[in-house]
């Protein structure tokens, strides 16, 4: 039978306890342990008895598959109390044997993440293979080119994503040397937020020190030309990220207003569209097979739709459709 929340949290905390070969666990230090991190999962008053601590105890040492042993009496008592502790101090009740195929499930996954190896604390998760290797005697070997993910491959660029990616968490200001296409390289401070991929390119979001102080500035990683730390104070960033790119395509933002952009597809290309959506606010009008979309009007929406060559056409608002046919009328001249 599955455990509850609140009894795995207990068993969790106790078998903690149990482990501490430093500290003395009565009955009583059990107790104010569970409740304590019964209250920090959110429960206001937690009532932890001696009698649910006994039951949680019973449990932990019949259990078929845990098998748990404590100290017996005789060795774990100090005047007329009784404190408790694994007999085998390297016990834990969560250090359970994998099966076959949990073991296959668990090769495959880690064979997943090698794929990524140009990410952030990659170094970190090759270390945790290395070990799930010795501790389970086993060898991942070779992929063999079975999968692949889409990624760019300016190495220059990838190596920033580990560093930016850890000045984010530690909230370290840096001063970033960035190039733009055909213009001088320029520095300037940075107080780094968040990382974004789009259209294979990685972009890092934040707020530059020389400019507004609640304007947000995204740099791509690519036009980057060095990164270095300095001893600034890390502002830090209130933004809800997942808000901040609900009504976009792409990572341009701008102060305009949602629009819903009506399309229409043709019939071959229809069901693609329907089966991979151009944006999360898609919905497909079953009477006239036309597409809406609620996005900002970006340079990134017009290079998407202009992709989709003679198979869409845009049907509303008239803005956007003027702003389409501008483009097409500049592709014409070049035919």
């Amino acid at each position: 039978m599955p455990l509850d929340k609140n009894k795995t949290r207990r068993f969790q905390v106790l078998d903690r306890c149990f482990a501490d070969q430093h500290k003395k666990y009565f009955v009583e230090d059990l107790q104010e342990a569970c409740r304590k991190a019964l209250y920090e999962a959110g429960m206001e008053f937690p009532d932890v008895s001696r009698r649910t601590i006994f039951n949680d105890i019973n449990e932990m040492t019949t259990n078929g598959e845990w098998k748990a042993e404590l100290l017996p009496p005789e060795q774990s008592r100090e005047g007329k109390q009784r404190f408790y502790r694994y007999a085998d101090p390297n016990f834990s009740i969560w250090k359970l044997d994998l099966s076959e195929e949990q073991l296959l499930q668990l090769k495959s996954v880690l064979l997943m993440l090698r794929q990524f190896e140009n990410m952030p604390q990659y170094d970190m998760i090759e270390d945790i293979i290395e070990e799930l290797e010795k501790k389970y005697n086993f060898s991942l070997g070779e992929t063999n080119g079975v999968m692949a993910f889409e990624a760019n491959d300016n190495i220059e660029a990838m190596q920033y994503v580990g560093i930016l990616f850890s000045a984010i968490v530690n909230k370290q200001v840096l001063k970033i040397v960035y190039q733009p296409f055909g213009k001088e390289a320029r520095a300037c401070v940075v107080h780094p937020h968040y990382l974004k991929q789009y259209n294979r390119r990685w972009f890092l979001f934040g707020h530059n020190q020389d400019g507004d102080a609640d304007s947000i500035t995204n740099w791509a990683l690519d036009r980057i030309v060095s990164v270095e730390p300095t001893s600034d104070k890390y502002v830090e960033c209130a933004i809800d990220w997942n808000e901040y790119f609900e009504d976009l395509m792409g990572v341009t933002q701008t102060n305009d207003s949602a629009e819903v952009i009506e399309l229409e597809f043709s019939s071959k290309r229809l069901p693609y569209v329907e089966s991979k959506p151009l944006h999360p606010s898609q919905k497909v009008n079953k009477t006239t097979k036309h597409i809406t979309i609620e996005v900002k009007p970006t340079k990134e929406l017009y290079q998407r739709l202009l992709s989709f060559g003679a198979d869409v056409e845009v049907i509303a608002p008239q803005s956007v459709r003027e702003v389409m046919k501008e483009e097409i009328d500049k592709m014409r001249t070049l035919y």
